[in-house]
C-alpha cells in the first residue's frame, strides 16, 4: 500500500511496495508515480487519476506495469481512492498494489499454448468442431468453417446442425449426439453421408467423443471428420472399371 500526495510524492509506502518494485523506503519518496510507471500504461493511469479528481468516479481499478529498479517489468493490479479533508481539499490518494506478474506470465503461456493448438487444429486436413450439450457448436476449426461455408469465427458458434445443414442430414447428427451424450461412449470412424446446404453430398469418416469431468459427466462433445469424397469416388470407378472388364467379350476371350 502506498499513500500518494496531491502532487504524486509517495508519503508513506509499506514493505510489501517496496519488495514488489525493488526500491527503499527513501528512494519511493523521492520519486513520482510517473518515475516507476510503464510509459505504456501512463496516459491510462493519468486519464483515470484525473477521473477521480474531478469526481466522476469514486475509485479505479486497473491492471498496469510498473518498471523495476533492476528493470524488469512488474505486473500489478492497482486499485486507487481518494481521501479529502473537510474544506474538500485533497489530503492523498491510496493506493493499493497487488503483484499480479506470475498470473500474467501464466496467461501469456496460455495463450501462445492456445495459438499454436489452434494453428495446429486449423491445418489438420480434418473438420474438428466441439459441441455443447445442446448439440451448439462451441467453436470449429478452418475446414469444418470451410464446409459449412463460413466466413469468420463468430459464424459457426452458438449454432446446431439444423443452422448448418439440411433437417435430414442434421436430424442424423443429432441422434448421434445423443448417443454419446447418453452413453458416454465414443461413435469411431464410422461412414457417414454429409450433406452442405445446396444439397451437396459428401462422404465423411466421423468420431463423436465425449468429454468427461471428475465426475464423470459428460460436459461437451469433440468431433472429428475425414472428408472421404473422393477415396469413395475413387473406390466407385474402380468397381465400375473392375466389372466392365469382367463383362467385355475381348477380355472373357
Amino acid at each position: 500500500m502506498a499513500l500518494i500526495s496531491a502532487e504524486g510524492k509517495r508519503k508513506e509506502v509499506n514493505e510489501a511496495l517496496c519488495s514488489i518494485i525493488g526500491y527503499s523506503h527513501a528512494e519511493l519518496s523521492a520519486l513520482t508515480f510517473q518515475d516507476i510507471n510503464h510509459w505504456v500504461d501512463l496516459e491510462t493511469n493519468l486519464k483515470l487519476l484525473n477521473e477521480l479528481i474531478e469526481e466522476k468516479r469514486q475509485s479505479y481499478q486497473m491492471e498496469k506495469r510498473y518498471v523495476h529498479k533492476d528493470g524488469h517489468i512488474v505486473w500489478v493490479l492497482l486499485a486507487v481512492s481518494m481521501v479529502k479533508d473537510q474544506y474538500e481539499k485533497i489530503v492523498h490518494f491510496i493506493s493499493q498494489i497487488q503483484d499480479i506478474t506470475e498470473q500474467k506470465l501464466a496467461e501469456k503461456a496460455l495463450l501462445a499454448e492456445r495459438k499454436l493448438l489452434k494453428t495446429i487444429i486449423d491445418n489438420l486436413p480434418l473438420n474438428v468442431y466441439l459441441k455443447d450439450l445442446q448439440s451448439k457448436k462451441i467453436l470449429a476449426n478452418k475446414s469444418e468453417m470451410d464446409y459449412v461455408g463460413a466466413i469468420n469465427d463468430v459464424d459457426v458458434p452458438g449454432k446446431n446442425d439444423y443452422d448448418l445443414y439440411p433437417d435430414y442430414s442434421a436430424a442424423i447428427s443429432l441422434e448421434e449426439d445423443q448417443f454419446v451424450f447418453n452413453t458416454c461412449k465414443s461413435l469411431l470412424n464410422k461412414e457417414t453421408p454429409g450433406f452442405k446446404k445446396d444439397g451437396t453430398q459428401t462422404w465423411f469418416l466421423s468420431s463423436k467423443i465425449p468429454f468427461i469431468n471428475d465426475h464423470s459427466e459428460v460436459t461437451a462433445l469433440l468431433g472429428i471428420s475425414y472428408n472421404i469424397t473422393i477415396r469413395n469416388e475413387l473406390n466407385r470407378h474402380w468397381k465400375l472399371l473392375n466389372k466392365s472388364l469382367v463383362t467385355c467379350s475381348f477380355c472373357r476371350r
